[in-house]
């Protein structure tokens, strides 16, 4: 395990800070407008779904890449 390269902790705060950033950025949007329920469920949709398939495909990237 190589957890002292660099690059593998950059992605690692990338990912933490997507995941950080969306909901909040969502949030503050939401307050602000009235959005619709199919909005809504795009975003449930993303929250749920592609941020931890995205976080799949950064983890595998950093294996094979790293080893």
């Amino acid at each position: 395990m190589r957890w002292t390269t660099t690059s593998t902790w950059i992605r690692i705060v990338v990912l933490f800070g997507i995941y950080l950033l969306i909901p909040a950025a969502w949030f503050g949007v939401s307050r602000i407008s009235d959005s619709m329920e199919i909005v809504k469920s795009l975003v449930f949709l993303i929250l749920l779904v592609i941020l931890p398939l995205l976080a799949i495909v950064v983890g595998a990237w950093d294996g094979v890449k790293e080893g």
